[in-house]
């Protein structure tokens, strides 16, 4: 990982936390930081279902139908039934209800919200 002099973050990020230490002139400051592993895209397969893939590997989590939120495009929450890990990275979230083709809808993981079409 490498951080510019101007704040900008490069390089790969793997979830878990870990300690920042910056240095300016005689000032050190030491903080922990958590990077959260984040849904990438989102994509509706099927009336009651949606693709969602992650943006690092997922093989070693767990993932329960509460762990998710699912809100139309009215804000209106959409029950989730099942959660499967479906490969390395993509997990499959299958609602009790019919959603629509090219309706918006809102898929939030650990609070990173990403929209579905």
């Amino acid at each position: 990982m490498t951080i510019a002099e101007n704040g900008v973050v490069f390089g790969a990020f793997v979830p878990g936390t870990f300690k920042i230490t910056a240095k300016a002139g005689d000032f050190t400051a030491v903080t922990k930081v958590t990077v959260t592993n984040v849904i990438q895209s989102v994509n509706q397969t099927a009336l009651t279902e949606i693709k969602a893939v992650f943006q690092g590997d997922i093989s070693k989590y767990s993932f329960l139908p509460k762990d998710f939120t699912l809100l139309n495009k009215n804000g209106k929450p959409v029950a989730i039934k099942e959660v499967k890990k479906t490969g390395a990275k993509e997990v499959s979230i299958s609602t009790t209800e019919k959603m629509k083709y090219g309706a918006t809808y809102t898929v939030t993981y650990e609070e990173n919200p990403v929209s579905v079409k």
